[in-house]
């Protein structure tokens, strides 16, 4: 199952980090892929996102 929250200036996405600390790399190439595409279609250069990602354990089933 796929489960997202795309809000106006963010997005929740639950992520399972198999790698066991990749999550900051991970993170950073795909924003990084991202800002390359959409500012590419649009014409324009310079940075997407205002803050880098935040990530927060999800200690059980309750707290999602």
């Amino acid at each position: 199952m796929l489960t997202y929250c795309l809000l106006d200036d963010h997005v929740h996405l639950p992520v399972h980090d198999i790698t066991g600390g990749g999550m900051s790399n991970l993170m950073h190439r795909v924003n990084t892929s991202y800002s390359h595409y959409f500012n590419n279609r649009h014409s324009r250069r310079g940075p997407l996102f205002d803050a880098t990602f935040a990530a927060k354990p999800i200690a059980d089933r309750n707290h999602a």
